[in-house]
């Protein structure tokens, strides 16, 4: 079973690689796609969790979740994610602060 570190971290990975806002993924032409196809080549914060986790609903993934939330001090990751405002820098940054949050807490 993953951790919530390795989740956070697969998911920012995805992330690296390619972010969306408006649907879970997309294909390379930039179609909406849900967070299991194959063909998904970009994700949001919360496909890129559900990627990274396997499942879009599961302890590990809601603690992921859970810790990036704390993290960007909003309930809404999706609505978050989905700001005409928000870039993919944020993002990354975002997830970088719940990785930190993570090992620490794996730590005590």
């Amino acid at each position: 079973m993953k951790t919530e570190l390795q989740v956070l971290e697969t998911a920012r990975e995805l992330i690296e690689k390619g972010w969306t806002r408006g649907a879970e993924a997309r294909d390379e032409y930039g179609n909406a796609k849900g967070w299991k196809s194959k063909k998904a080549v970009c994700f949001c914060a919360i496909g890129a969790i559900w990627k990274a986790d396997g499942k879009a609903f599961g302890p590990v993934g809601d603690l992921a979740q859970y810790t990036l939330v704390s993290c960007i001090r909003t309930p809404g990751i999706a609505q978050w994610n989905d700001s005409p405002r928000r870039t993919k820098k944020q993002v990354l940054a975002a997830f970088d602060r719940a990785i930190v949050k993570a090992e620490k807490e794996a730590r005590q």
